[in-house]
C-alpha cells in the first residue's frame, strides 16, 4: 500500500481527504451558517430601524425575512457541531479550533443584542 502511494500522489491526497471528511463538512456547515448569520442580523437591523421609524408593517416584514435567515444558520451550525464532534470520536487528523472560533463567531453574532 505504501508503494502504491508513492506511485500516485492523486490516490494519496484521496486517501487524506478521505480521512478528513466530517471535519471538512462540519467546516463547509460552519462556513455556509456564517454568511446566514450576518444577513439574518442585517435583515433585524432594518427591522429596529422600521421600528422606530414607526412603520409597524415594514418592521415585520424584515423580522419576517430575518428569520428565514436566522433560523437555517442555527441549524447548519448545529450540524457543524455534530460533525465536527463526529471528527473527533474518530480522531481525524485536522485543526478543529478553526471550526471552533468560527462557531465562536456564529454564537457572538447570533446571540448579541441587536
Amino acid at each position: 500500500m505504501c508503494d502504491l502511494m508513492k506511485a500516485s500522489p492523486q490516490l494519496a491526497f484521496n486517501v487524506d481527504m478521505k480521512a478528513r471528511s466530517m471535519f471538512m463538512l462540519s467546516l463547509i456547515l460552519v462556513i455556509g451558517a456564517l454568511p446566514l448569520m450576518l444577513a439574518g442580523r442585517g435583515q433585524f437591523n432594518e427591522a429596529f430601524r422600521a421600528w422606530h421609524s414607526g412603520d409597524k408593517e415594514l418592521f415585520r416584514q424584515f423580522a419576517r425575512r430575518g428569520d428565514w435567515f436566522i433560523f437555517p444558520a442555527w441549524t447548519l451550525a448545529a450540524g457543524g457541531v455534530a460533525c465536527l464532534f463526529a471528527s473527533y470520536r474518530r480522531r481525524e487528523p485536522a485543526w478543529r479550533w478553526i471550526v471552533l472560533i468560527l462557531l465562536g463567531f456564529i454564537l457572538l453574532f447570533g446571540l448579541a443584542p441587536a
